[in-house]
């Protein structure tokens, strides 16, 4: 469930971005910091973390579109 979560964040940041710019900003991310510290895998992985301790509901679209 919790990987399930994760790829829902990456699902908003395409919403968010656009196809063309989600894969170009992810892809560009990757290549320039690695895939762990890039900035889009960042914010998945912390939104799954916060889903696997039990956090307080948040409003995933609206936070990816206001962080992103």
């Amino acid at each position: 469930l919790r990987l399930h979560f994760h790829e829902l964040v990456h699902v908003a940041q395409w919403k968010t971005l656009g196809a063309p710019g989600f894969l170009q900003r992810y892809i560009a991310e990757v290549q320039s910091v690695g895939y762990k510290d890039a900035p889009l895998e960042k914010l998945a992985y912390a939104f799954d973390h916060h889903f696997s301790q039990g956090g307080q509901k948040v409003d995933v679209p609206s936070y990816v579109e206001n962080k992103i």
